[in-house]
């Protein structure tokens, strides 16, 4: 589609080629996940340090690393992993990992517009991407504004930044084999430096762009300008809780697509509580009502009557 300045995040989304039948997954939902998502994998379930609002249940969501997906080889259709890729330590473990597990990708990341306003100390990286091309910049981009777009983000100044989502995001939707990579020599800082408007390019009094606010923005405008504060409080509590949800029930088909950790085998099935592995007998428990891949699980007792290992491990001597 044509590249407009003012395309919103939804029509972006809105534009993927997804097929009612493919399996999605997605890598960090958070309280934004995707609508289309079958599951969502998502590291830190209880922490808000990295988002503004609770994680959202809009499809069953497990704990897990987004490096190590208990998903087998070519086990999804399509990962979706939307502001994440920027917090990761190692990038190229993830993408290696996307590849492993997905037919295609969509990746979402601040672009450098974004980082300059917020310089975030939490992104390690500013990615920038050419084709199907990403490079990572560490990021060292100082607060060159302090506090002030955190101390004034409020929801005038989300749904300006929601219009102009392609000046402030960058995003990539391919096959993931076509995905390349570099770490770059150079910091962020020193990126965005060499790139930016000097001298007679220098932009002053440009006119002003045409943004299509939608009607829900412009009730929320209209509330915003003429109820009480505390209403409003209550108004936005209400709206994350009902964001929020409840967890959804993890089925025994969703189950059946995953892949033990431990010995990479597909018997996986519900027992209980816990999802347990046919072929090492491995248990993986709930964890604030979540199954979590992620922690360390040590395995059960040969003797426990609920377990049915389908090989027989070595005699311990």
């Amino acid at each position: 589609m044509a590249e407009d300045r003012t395309t919103t995040r939804e029509e972006v989304i809105r534009s993927l080629r997804i097929s009612k039948d493919d399996f999605v997954v997605e890598v960090g939902g958070g309280h934004e996940p995707f609508w289309r998502s079958d599951l969502i994998f998502d590291k830190y379930p209880d922490e808000q340090l990295h988002r503004s609002q609770p994680l959202a249940h809009a499809a069953p969501v497990m704990i897990a690393d987004a490096v190590r997906l208990p998903l087998p080889d070519a086990g999804c259709d399509l990962i979706f992993a939307s502001h994440i890729i920027e917090h990761l330590p190692d990038p190229g473990r993830f993408l290696a990992e996307v590849e492993r597990c997905a037919s295609h990708v969509y990746l979402e990341f601040p672009a450098a517009n974004r980082e300059l306003m917020f310089a975030w100390s939490f992104h390690r990286w500013l990615v920038e991407v050419d084709g199907t091309d990403l490079t990572f910049y560490r990021n060292d981009v100082p607060q060159l504004f302090g506090s002030f777009f955190h101390r004034n983000y409020d929801f005038v100044l989300d749904a300006w930044a929601e219009q102009r989502h392609l000046e402030l995001n960058s995003h990539v939707h391919c096959r993931s084999s076509e995905l390349a990579w570099r770490i770059a020599e150079e910091g962020a800082f020193e990126h965005i430096q060499a790139h930016s408007v000097r001298g007679e390019d220098r932009v002053n009094g440009a006119p002003r762009s045409s943004v299509r606010y939608t009607w829900r923005q412009l009730a929320s405008f209209a509330a915003l300008k003429t109820l009480p504060e505390p209403w409003l409080d209550g108004l936005v509590s209400l709206w994350r809780r009902r964001r929020r949800g409840r967890p959804r029930e993890v089925r025994r088909d969703l189950v059946a697509r995953l892949m033990c950790l431990e010995c990479h085998g597909t018997a996986l099935r519900l027992v209980g509580e816990a999802i347990l592995c046919g072929g090492c007998g491995t248990r993986y428990e709930q964890r604030m009502g979540l199954f979590d891949f992620d922690r360390e699980t040590a395995r059960p007792r040969r003797d426990d009557p609920s377990i049915a290992v389908a090989a027989p491990s070595p005699v311990d001597t």
